[in-house]
């Protein structure tokens, strides 16, 4: 049974007023059974693009208002896998979700460092009228900026924008800070929410807080504390360290550390929020804790193409300085002041509290882990513990930090366990091509021959959460696949380590001795790309025979192609391409041989095959991993009482059963070939030909370089690697046989979801290839659902439904990235003016002369200098059409309702919906026209007065409440409903009136339905009347948070109540004493001024929620709750069980 006591002001039917009245009058639901459980078995929400399930332990929800609430939840998310990964302070995989942060991404440096400051001379872009004036600079000055972009002893500028985040409660989104008009402003990237956000800014141009306004004019404060000189901001300080290894041989490797950074605001954090007028609904408060840690190298190598031509002139000292080093190494040492959040309080006198453990104690950051959560509530000045949760860690030994409990009390614990966290290795380990743990080994002659770990992208995933007298969820992972490079359709997956088997090992004898010859070459044939291992045995009776004097010769059939391995070199992979080959053994051309030896044995290759056609699987792998099934368990564990799988094949796709080509639907943002930074690249320096300095040697030359790093270039795109085009979800089915790709059966039927992805919108190919340009912002083209169809149990379609969007992109801000032309005339230079002038900094000397008499420029500035553009952007639903299929007859017959939306160009709100359908013969049609205070509305509705409160309401940001919201049916406009707004105390714009025109016609005067006629600090309505109705008055208590008290049938308003004991039961409230309050709440019932109202009284536990309900006629009903705040019991007045809630999990088909 659910008990729902609802108090309305009236029940009343306006035309779409219940979805958009701007307030709420108060309605009390006591919850249903199911609503506190912390672990809803019935679902996990699943982000079907990317494969990813929303796996999150709710803790507890607190209502801030109406239209506000605060969520403390437990998420996980398989990015924290990846290798580099640092737990934060809930462990490996896991975050907690509440409060909130702004955090800002340094590219670059750090915008707010000042000219010549502290660091190398750099300026950051807020102190570079330039970088704002680039378009209005002279020829001479573009060219400046491009010379200091590229860095030197005196200038180096940075002209790459930071990008903040946010995330707070119900938004998230970026922004990046721009100047205009010569004012800093804040431009969001993100279109579906208008934010007005402001910042304040220290004399370094340093930003101390923001405070970021809602579209409903609620304010959200970051940074700025009660205390100037402990304020929630996190500042981070970078030391980095290079390691180098120059062309001159007498010069050592040495690790150098460079400049440290000054300290950067990394971080504000959410300190408080308010309503519009400045009432605080919310406070949130923070220690300090130091967190360490050094990022794993990354590695440069410069190789020489035809390094042969650079021997003797790397003899020459002065030439080595002008070479690039064969190697360079960077890493940083990271060192930041965080803020870990101890307390949130409410207007209520409840808290949430945070305990964490003592600093130090973090096994990957030397800072502090969250210990335990508790909810508190006050009772008469004194704090009362409600809930507590405590939570449980291991850490393994490679010092990661994993969740493995949650309990509260006795009732409540969640357990958590993890596929082979102990294999998980620290974060210096290699990764694969994704940044996960390594899984293909192939080349590596370490391992055994074609291994590859099939497991190593799951190792330390969760696969089980366990809930004590509940039951288990059990999660099943395989990894990502792809057939997509970006939108082209790869031709050739023999790569993927499924399609290849080891055959028998081809062996080639050889024997030669003295006056002999080794025997002929024998043939292999490879049937793909791969690494082979090839080894040799030598045979017992060898005479004289050094293998060092031997090679062994592969030759590629038909091409010129020969590889020469020593023979004593022979225990090694080395990557053959597809083709025949010819293994022979000969003596090298400067061996020495003895008169009389004797060399005889084996050349052994191991290799591999392409499996059969109908094994071969038409996808690779990589990208992490992605869910493939989830069973819900009893408490046991061990019977399966539902399970739901995934397929992720592409769709459409006809099936040959005898050559089944079955192609994954996913695509990635990489190449497949580059997927690290790797490119050939050439420099144009002034070098000696010879190991002296000698001058008519010294010339021009071209130095070319092959370059590698270990900076992947594969791209994420809405927080993964792999975005899927096609994914049906299947309830109960069963896998198919030999290959997860296929949806196997349905006995439930499936339901199937169409995706835009890469192959819809691919990246630039830049971003894969060198000069590597900046990745632009492609989320909100992918992921977008085109269509979803369910099906029944013989895959006919039952509903679907087909979406279209508009895309919209803006420009907000340029960015730039600089890379170094060859000029030969560069080296002699340090800054711009010297270039443009040839006045020579650092000229050769030579033993008697100049090594050159004249010096000159390239004339234009050597930087390639990229310019790219941030842009906002959003994907607008346009249309959708949704259909239902019915099969009663030989010919299904179709349902249409076909949906247009447009949207405000100011608050990105809907300001038009049509609905089209047909009934019979006749084609409907619906139109619903919201008019907001942003984006213009219809003003001969609203005199002088009412217009400059929407004024105001536009200053404030108080935008997407609707003014005016007009039906229309098939043309015709029905009544149009009028929300009027109206100050009532300072800064505080709430409604006061909502009218309606009778009939739809404009010329009508419009009629009052609901006049409100007062409010409380927090804008909760005290005082509401209906048009030709009672005037009903509400007392709120416990802080002006919760109504203890609806009085119906009050003709005077809220000012006629008895004054006396509305102060004492507003006082009792506040206390949090219930029995105080209840006698407050008597004495109203019985005075003689509101004998002729109707009376409902309530009170709360300000964390569970309602504890008593009294109706006019003083029947009482009480709840009970368990302590994980569910509702247990519900008694009458006199003790008598009404109702009795108790909690199983449930099975079956739910």
């Amino acid at each position: 049974m659910k008990l729902f006591l609802n108090f309305l002001v009236a029940c009343i039917t306006i035309g779409a007023y219940a979805q958009n009245s701007a307030i709420k009058t108060p309605s009390i639901t006591p919850p249903s059974p199911t609503v506190a459980n912390l672990m809803n078995f019935e679902e996990v929400p699943i982000d079907y693009y990317s494969g990813q399930p929303d796996i999150s332990i709710p803790i507890y929800t607190k209502a801030l208002n109406s239209e506000l609430s605060l969520p403390v939840v437990l998420k996980y998310n398989t990015m924290g896998l990846r290798i580099e990964s640092r737990s934060g302070w809930t462990g490996t995989g896991w975050s907690l979700d509440t409060g909130g942060a702004i955090s800002r991404t340094v590219r670059g440096y750090a915008d707010e460092l000042p000219r010549s400051g502290s660091y190398d001379n750099v300026t950051g872009i807020f102190h570079n009228d330039d970088f704002w004036n680039y378009d209005n600079l002279s020829y001479d000055e573009r060219e400046e900026f491009k010379w200091n972009a590229l860095g030197c002893i005196n200038d180096k500028y940075d002209a790459q924008p930071d990008l903040y985040q946010i995330s707070m409660p119900g938004y998230s989104g970026r922004f990046v800070i721009a100047k205009e008009g010569g004012i800093f402003k804040a431009r969001q990237l993100d279109m579906n929410q208008k934010l007005n956000i402001t910042f304040t800014m220290d004399d370094t141009k340093a930003i101390t807080g923001f405070v970021i306004t809602d579209a409903n004019g609620y304010k959200y404060i970051f940074g700025t504390t009660d205390n100037p000189q402990n304020p929630a901001i996190e500042t981070t300080v970078t030391a980095s360290f290079v390691s180098s290894k120059s062309r001159d041989i007498n010069l050592p490797v040495l690790p150098q550390q460079n400049p440290t950074l000054p300290a950067a605001n990394t971080a504000w954090m959410l300190t408080s929020i308010t309503t519009p007028n400045g009432q605080l609904l919310a406070k949130f408060d923070y220690i300090n804790s130091e967190e360490k840690y050094d990022t794993p190298w990354s590695s440069t190598y410069n190789d020489l193409v035809n390094p042969n031509y650079y021997t003797t002139m790397l003899l020459n000292a002065y030439n080595c300085t002008q070479f690039r080093p064969i190697f360079s190494q960077t890493k940083s040492s990271i060192t930041t002041q965080t803020k870990k959040l101890v307390k949130v309080s409410f207007t209520d006198k409840t808290s949430i509290q945070f305990s964490l453990s003592n600093e130090n104690t973090h096994p990957e950051n030397q800072g502090r882990y969250l210990e335990g959560i508790s909810i508190h509530r006050q009772v008469n000045g004194t704090n009362h513990t409600v809930r507590s949760y405590n939570l449980t860690y291991e850490t393994t030994l490679s010092n990661r930090l994993w969740l493995m409990k949650v309990t509260s009390g006795s009732d409540f614990s969640q357990t958590f366990e993890y596929f082979q966290k102990n294999l998980l290795p620290n974060q210096y380990a290699e990764k694969d091509n994704w940044g996960y743990m390594k899984s293909d080994f192939r080349d590596n002659p370490a391992y055994p021959f074609n291994y590859y770990d099939n497991e190593a992208f799951k190792k330390g995933i969760l696969v089980k959460i366990t809930s004590r007298g509940d039951g288990v969820k059990a999660f099943q992972w395989e990894p990502h696949t792809f057939s997509h490079e970006s939108n082209r359709l790869i031709d050739n997956f023999d790569n993927n380590p499924w399609n290849a088997q080891t055959v028998p090992m081809f062996t080639h004898q050889f024997a030669s001795s003295t006056g002999g010859s080794f025997l002929q070459g024998t043939e292999f044939t490879l049937t793909h790309d791969q690494y082979v291992e090839i080894t040799k045995t030598l045979l017992p009776g060898n005479v004289n025979a050094n293998p060092n004097n031997f090679s062994v010769l592969i030759k590629k059939a038909g091409t010129n192609t020969t590889i020469t391995i020593p023979l004593n070199q022979l225990t090694k992979r080395q990557l053959l391409t597809k083709g025949t080959y010819s293994v022979t053994v000969k003596v090298d051309l400067l061996a020495t041989l003895a008169d009389n030896y004797l060399l005889q044995g084996y050349i052994n290759v191991r290799h591999t095959a392409l499996v059969s056609p109908a094994q071969y699987t038409y996808y690779h792998l990589g990208g992490g991993p992605r869910i493939s099934v989830i069973e819900f368990r009893d408490k046991t564990g061990d019977s399966v009482l539902k399970n739901i799988r995934y397929s992720y094949r592409m769709p459409e796709q006809p099936y040959n059963p005898l050559r089944p080509i079955i192609y994954s639907s996913g695509a990635v943002d990489a190449k497949l070939g580059s997927m690290y930074q790797e490119y050939t690249e050439k420099d144009l320096k002034y070098i000696f030909g010879v190991a002296e300095n000698v001058p008519g040697s010294f010339l021009a030359r071209e130095i070319t370089y092959f370059v590698r790093t270990n900076q992947l270039t594969a791209q994420l795109c809405k927080g993964s690697y792999v975005g899927y085009k096609r994914v049906a979800v299947i309830e109960n089915g069963i896998m198919a046989i030999g290959n997860s790709q296929l949806d196997g059966s349905t006995p439930n039927g499936f339901t199937e979801f169409i995706f835009t992805n890469a192959i819809d919108a691919p990246l630039p190919v830049g971003v894969f290839l060198y000069p590597f340009s900046e990745t632009p912002n492609y989320d909100h083209k992918r992921g977008l659902l085109l269509r979803k169809t369910v099906y029944d149990t013989l895959s006919r379609p039952l509903e679907q439904t087909e979406n279209e969007y508009e895309l919209k992109e803006e420009f907000a801000i340029r960015s730039t990235m600089s890379r170094e032309k060859p000029c030969q005339w560069k080296q002699f230079y340090e800054t711009y003016a010297q270039y443009r002038d040839y006045s020579v900094v650092y000229p050769q000397p030579c033993p008697f002369a100049d090594c050159t008499l004249f010096y000159f420029n390239c004339n234009e500035t050597p930087n390639l200098f990229i310019a790219t553009f941030i842009n906002q952007t959003h994907a607008y639903l346009k249309s959708s059409v949704q259909k239902q299929y019915f099969y009663d007859t030989a010919v299904p017959s179709v349902l249409e309702r076909r949906t247009d939306m447009v949207y405000n160009p100011v608050n990105f709100q809907l300001k038009e919906q049509t609905e089209s359908y047909r009934e019979g013969s006749e084609t409907i049609t619906e139109k619903t026209e919201y008019e907001y205070p942003a984006g213009g509305y219809t003003t001969s509705l609203f005199d002088t007065a009412e217009q400059a409160v929407i004024n105001s309401m536009l200053l404030h940001n108080n935008i997407n409440r609707p003014l005016v919201v007009s039906s229309y049916k098939n043309g015709a406009l029905v009544q149009p409903l009028i929300n009027k707004y109206k100050v009532f105390a300072p800064d505080q714009i709430l409604p006061g009136k909502v009218q309606l025109i009778k009939g739809g016609q404009p010329s009508a005067a419009a009629e009052d339905r609901l006049v409100y006629h007062g409010y409380n600090s927090l804008g909760n309505v005290t005082d509401v009347s209906l048009a030709g109705g009672m005037r009903t008055c509400y007392i709120w208590g416990y802080n002006g948070t919760l109504p203890v008290a609806k009085i119906d049938n009050r003709p005077g308003g809220y000012a006629t109540l008895p004054a006396t004991q509305v102060t004492n039961i507003i006082n009792a409230s506040d206390t949090g004493d219930e029995t105080t309050l209840t006698a407050a709440l008597n004495d109203l019932r019985a005075h003689q001024d509101v004998r002729n109202s109707h009376i409902i009284t309530l009170t709360f536990d300000t964390v569970l929620g309602v504890k008593s309900v009294t109706d006019p006629k003083g029947l009482r009903l009480t709840y009970e709750y368990d302590y994980l705040g569910r509702l247990v019991l519900v008694r009458d007045s006199f003790g008598n069980l009404v109702s009795e809630y108790k909690y199983n999990f449930r099975g079956g088909n739910f």
